[in-house]
């Protein structure tokens, strides 16, 4: 067996990683995630949206592995919850100015809408550094990818 020898700094970025992931319950993880909003077409205040600043934010899910006696069969991302509100800055121009409006809004997310993505191909099984967030109707969708 070998030894490693850490610096104080080493050893306190390695427990905030370990901590920023760990296994929650058994079957159950946390995973830092930024936002990516969809927004193309949307209006705030009657004007059409010029950006939308991302959101860091953590999210927690169930790794659901359905094995058989030959192996396993398939393995899920399930049961994705995040914050029920976040804030968001809105960029947008009013109409006939030339300076920018910022706007810090809430954003109500419906974690039971939540679509992942399954890719057969993939070599490991989580939740993206990355959400995709789409605004529509005035409701807030959340997509996740799984990879």
């Amino acid at each position: 067996m070998k030894k490693i020898v850490l610096s104080e700094t080493q050893a306190d970025r390695l427990m905030n990683r370990v901590v920023s992931e760990q296994l929650q319950t058994e079957n159950r993880y946390s995973q830092k995630v930024k936002s990516d909003f969809d927004y193309h077409g949307m209006k705030y205040n009657g004007n059409e949206i010029d950006w939308i600043d991302n959101v860091e934010f953590t999210v927690s899910f169930d790794i659901h592995v359905d094995a058989r006696s030959y192996g396993i069969k398939d393995i899920n991302v399930m049961n994705v919850r995040g914050p029920e509100v976040i804030e968001a800055v809105v960029i947008y121009y009013p109409e006939g100015s030339e300076d920018s409006v910022e706007d810090t809004v809430e954003l109500k997310l419906n974690w039971d809408d939540v679509k992942v993505e399954n890719d057969a191909d993939i070599g490991w099984i989580g939740i993206d550094h990355e959400v995709e967030i789409n605004l529509t109707s005035g409701q807030i969708v959340v997509h996740s990818k799984e990879i």
